[in-house]
């Protein structure tokens, strides 16, 4: 089944209660709206709209997480917050990836793990605040050492 960013909004709201309670079992605690999700979904951003060819559910818990870490920043949800909050939202981004490794190996999502350390690597290219690409080496590693686990 080929997805689309609309159809992965709504399997973010079906499966909501499930992917924070996941989120809790990893000492993770957010709260989310479907209003929130439905704001996020459909402000436009400066990225092609491209979706990750990794598992479905790496990817849904990706989104809640990056949400729930804007929303940690107390960053207002509007219409414009990837253009407003580029930055903002692309910690948000790094910080996701780096939550998220512990749950992805004890799932063994190999697709996520691969492809965002791949993708990782394409991050270092792009004109990025120091912090954030200082945050972004230190995932690397953390991919890099997941990698050779999982190999």
């Amino acid at each position: 089944m080929k997805l689309n960013w609309k159809g992965i909004k709504k399997l973010c709201i079906i499966r909501l209660k499930h992917l924070l309670n996941l989120l809790e079992k990893y000492g993770y605690s957010c709260k989310l709206t479907i209003n929130d999700i439905e704001i996020w979904f459909s402000a436009p951003t400066f990225y092609p709209n491209i979706i990750p060819d990794v598992e479905l559910d790496a990817l849904l818990l990706h989104e809640i997480i990056e949400l729930c870490e804007i929303k940690k920043m107390k960053i207002p949800l509007t219409h414009d917050i990837f253009i407003k909050y580029f930055n903002e939202v692309e910690l948000a981004h790094a910080i996701s990836l780096r939550i998220q490794l512990p749950i992805a190996m004890d799932f063994k999502w190999k697709k996520f793990i691969r492809t965002y350390a791949k993708l990782i690597r394409e991050y270092l290219n792009e004109d990025l605040p120091e912090h954030i690409r200082n945050t972004y080496r230190k995932i690397l590693n953390e991919y890099q050492e997941a990698l050779k686990l999982i190999s």
